[in-house]
């Protein structure tokens, strides 16, 4: 009778998703709203990142990944609204040159925006939205090292999410 087969303990790389910078990508996704600046900020290829999204241990990533898209539409909200309020800096040119700048305001933007968030259910929504960002906290985060299986070990100390 033969001894079942073992997988070998996964390797967590010290240069590759570690909790810290998963939490960084996705602060800064949900900041910025864009997946090439949060790679960029953690350091991390944009390839590397979509494939940790889709991969089948990767549902905590996955879950936090779609709550920072849904936190950026905040910010672009605030983005658009500063420039509704105090217009875009737009060059001057002469002959192919700047020779200045002026401000360009947009009331169409602002009379949108008065419209769609002059709502008092908006405010609730955004109060649920920040409770759920409770795990982009620090916490103790482990070091590169081995994990031992389980899956859901591995995706827990990879991810810093218990699966359920």
């Amino acid at each position: 009778m033969s001894k079942p087969r073992t997988r070998p303990a996964r390797i967590i790389r010290s240069d590759g998703w570690t909790l810290p910078r998963q939490r960084l990508f996705l602060k800064m996704l949900a900041v910025t709203g864009s997946v090439e600046k949060a790679c960029a900020e953690a350091e991390m290829s944009i390839s590397s990142a979509y494939r940790l999204r889709l991969h089948p241990e990767g549902k905590a990533f996955r879950e936090g990944w779609a709550l920072a898209r849904h936190a950026s539409v905040h910010s672009l909200r605030e983005m658009a609204m500063d420039r509704a309020l105090n217009g875009s800096r737009e060059p001057i040119v002469d002959n192919g040159e700047i020779i200045g700048h002026r401000i360009v305001y947009n009331d169409k933007l602002l009379m949108f925006l008065l419209k769609r968030y002059d709502n008092p259910d908006f405010e609730g929504t955004q109060n649920r939205l920040v409770g759920n960002f409770q795990f982009l906290e620090a916490s103790n985060d482990p070091e590169p090292e081995a994990v031992a299986h389980p899956v859901e070990a591995e995706a827990e100390t990879a991810t810093g999410f218990a699966l359920e």
